[in-house]
C-alpha cells in the first residue's frame, strides 16, 4: 500500500524494439533525407509508418514527416495503390520474406505517374521475432518510349503493382 513514504512506482514503459532499432539508425534516416529520388520507410507489424524520409512527406503532399507516422499505405494512398502497398507490408511482417526489386507504379502529388523499383524486408528484434519492415523505393527513370512501353504492359496486365 502506497503511504507518503513509499510512494507506488510507475510501470515500466513496454519495450519497444522497433524504437530501439530505429534510434540506433539514426544517421542512416538523415542520409535518407537527402536522397530526392528515394523513399525510405520503416513500418510497425501493422503497416503503419513508424519512420520516413523527407522524399516520401513531399511526395504525398505532406508538410512535415510527422504527418505520416501512426498511419498506413491505406490511408495516405489512392486506392488501389494503398490496398495493395499495405498488403505487401502485412505479408512480409507475416512471413519475413522480403519484397525485392519490385517495379511499382507510384502518382506524385500533382497527380503524373512514375515508376520506382521497391525493396522491403523484415525486421527482427533482438529475440529473432519480426518487429516490423523497412524498405526503400527508388525512382526509375526510363527513357519517354520505354515508359510507353512499360505502361502498356502493366495496362495489359503483364506487369502487376504489387
Amino acid at each position: 500500500m502506497p503511504s507518503a513514504h513509499h510512494p507506488r512506482r510507475a510501470p515500466a514503459p513496454a519495450p519497444d524494439p522497433l524504437g530501439e532499432a530505429l534510434f540506433a539508425a539514426g544517421f542512416a534516416l538523415e542520409l535518407f533525407d537527402a536522397l530526392p529520388d528515394v523513399v525510405f520507410f520503416a513500418k510497425d507489424v501493422e503497416g503503419r509508418y513508424r519512420a520516413v524520409n523527407e522524399t516520401l512527406a513531399r511526395r504525398l503532399g505532406r508538410r512535415t514527416k510527422g504527418d505520416l507516422l501512426g498511419r498506413t499505405t491505406r490511408d495516405l494512398f489512392p486506392a488501389p495503390l494503398g490496398e495493395r502497398y499495405l498488403a505487401q507490408d502485412l505479408a512480409v511482417c507475416r512471413t519475413g520474406r522480403p519484397v525485392e526489386d519490385l517495379l511499382e507504379l507510384h502518382l506524385y502529388p500533382d497527380g503524373h505517374e512514375g515508376w520506382c523499383v521497391t525493396t522491403k524486408v523484415a525486421l527482427r528484434g533482438a529475440d529473432g521475432a519480426i518487429v516490423g519492415l523497412a524498405g526503400t523505393s527508388r525512382d526509375v527513370r526510363p527513357p519517354d518510349y520505354a515508359l510507353e512501353y512499360v505502361r502498356q504492359l502493366f495496362a495489359a496486365g503483364c506487369i502487376q503493382s504489387g
